[in-house]
């Protein structure tokens, strides 16, 4: 944990890619995030947590990188895909909560 870390959370829609980055479907969630200032003057940004709704049950599953590593991968494989879109959201996010 940082000092001057902050908790956002952020919804939306991540690719399901294979490890080669081909993509297969993709998934709602909502992805908790742990930010802080850099020595750069930047934002760092580092997922903690993903909420998801499963639906053919309709209900939330939460998971992080301890209790599901499978999906976890899936997940950093996804944000690694798309890292300026959710670094220019959190940023965004950030700037609205000052």
């Amino acid at each position: 944990m940082q000092d001057n870390e902050q908790n956002i959370t952020l919804g939306t829609t991540l690719p399901v890619l294979t490890k080669r980055g081909n993509f297969i479907c993709e998934f709602d969630c909502q992805i908790d995030f742990a930010c802080w200032e850099s020595d750069r003057d930047e934002w760092d940004w580092e997922p903690r947590k993903v909420t998801m709704t499963s639906c053919s049950l309709y209900k939330e599953h939460s998971f992080d990188d301890k209790s599901d590593p499978a999906m976890w991968e899936i997940v950093l494989r996804a944000l690694k895909h798309d890292d300026d879109y959710i670094a220019d959201r959190l940023h965004e996010l950030l700037r609205e909560a000052a």
